[in-house]
C-alpha cells in the first residue's frame, strides 16, 4: 500500500485531490483517506459521489466519468450481511427473488442461532452483484463503521480484474481521531492507496 500527501484545506480541495489520483492513477483502485487527522472524512467522501453524479449527467462526460456510482453508510455497523443488502438496494437489484433470499437466510441463521453481526454474504447474491457490474465502469464510496477493513471481492465487485473504484475511510467510535498511520495501516490488506491532507486538522473548519 502506498501513502500520500494531499494538499487539501477544505472539502473542495480534497475532493479535487481525490478526484486527480482516481483519474491519472488507474492502478490504484481501492482508495483509503483519512481526512485531516483523522478528522472530515466523511463530508469528502459524500462530495466525491456527489461530484462523480454531476460529471455522469453533464452531456459530455470526462474520463472520470463512471456508469455505476454509489455510496454505502454503514457507519452505524451491522453486518456484511447488511452491507451487501445496501449495495443490492443502491444496484436496484431489489427483485422479490433476491430479497426472497434473504430473508430465508435470515430465517435459517435465526433459527441457527448466529449473531446479527456474524451474518455474511449470501454468495449467490455476491454472483448477481457481480454479474450486474463486472462490464461496468463503476465507483463505490463507502463508509465503514466495523473494526477492520472489508474485501469488497466477498460482494462481487472486482478492482483488480475490473474498472472498479472503490474509496472509503472508517467511520467508528473506537478509531481515535488522532489515531496514527501505523493503527490505521495495521488494519489495511486490500487497499492500493492511502490519502492524508497535509494540512493541520483546524483548516478543515475554516
Amino acid at each position: 500500500m502506498e501513502r500520500r500527501y494531499i494538499d487539501a484545506r477544505d472539502v473542495d480541495d480534497a475532493r479535487e485531490e481525490i478526484l486527480k489520483r482516481i483519474r491519472d492513477w488507474s492502478d490504484k483502485k481501492i482508495i483509503y483517506f483519512n481526512g485531516w487527522c483523522g478528522f472530515g472524512a466523511a463530508p469528502v467522501l459524500r462530495s466525491v459521489e456527489h461530484k462523480h453524479r454531476s460529471i455522469k449527467a453533464k452531456k459530455n462526460p470526462s474520463e472520470l466519468c463512471f456508469d455505476t456510482i454509489i455510496y454505502i453508510d454503514c457507519s452505524a455497523w451491522e453486518s456484511t450481511r447488511v452491507m451487501q443488502r445496501k449495495i443490492v438496494e443502491e444496484l436496484k437489484l431489489g427483485s422479490e427473488t433476491i430479497m426472497a433470499t434473504f430473508d430465508k437466510q435470515d430465517e435459517e441463521d435465526d433459527f441457527n442461532g448466529v449473531d446479527l453481526g456474524s451474518r455474511d454474504v449470501i454468495p449467490s447474491v455476491s454472483q448477481v452483484i457481480a454479474q450486474t457490474v463486472f462490464n461496468r465502469k463503476f465507483v463505490m464510496v463507502f463508509l465503514n463503521g466495523s473494526d477492520d477493513e472489508v474485501d469488497i471481492r466477498n460482494f462481487g465487485i472486482s478492482p483488480q480484474y475490473c474498472d472498479h473504484v472503490i474509496v472509503w475511510t472508517f467511520k467508528r467510535r473506537s478509531l481515535t481521531i488522532h489515531a496514527q498511520y501505523d493503527e490505521i495501516a495495521s488494519k489495511l490488506r486490500y487497499t492500493h492507496l492511502f490519502l492524508d491532507s497535509s494540512w493541520p486538522a483546524f483548516h478543515a473548519l475554516l
